[in-house]
């Protein structure tokens, strides 16, 4: 994943998070479907750019087992996804201004 620009790391990790931070409004059920796919397939992507950092590897891994839309694993409240989103849009706004930062 070495030869992706910086910029593209960066976008994929911003669109991610804001698709997270709009779910914390009222949207029609699919939505949070396509939350599922974008958030595990961002973190998926957050897996393969990070291999090298055991931590984030974990944390990510971690996002895909909550998140994963094949085998739902947890069914919380409103309320909690809510601040599950802000936490997780934390994290994908932290990566995307790490990645727009940095020098090729």
């Amino acid at each position: 994943m070495n030869n992706l620009s910086n910029e593209f790391k960066s976008l994929v990790f911003i669109i991610a998070g804001v698709l997270l931070l709009m779910a914390c409004l009222n949207m029609p059920y699919g939505y949070y479907n396509l939350i599922k796919l974008t958030t595990t397939a961002a973190s998926i992507f957050g897996i393969i750019v990070h291999q090298n950092n055991k931590l984030l590897v974990i944390v990510f891994s971690l996002i895909v087992l909550l998140f994963n839309p094949i085998f739902p694993v947890f069914n919380f409240d409103k309320s909690f996804w809510v601040y599950v989103d802000l936490v997780i849009f934390g994290l994908f706004l932290e990566r995307s201004i790490y990645f727009f930062g940095k020098e090729e």
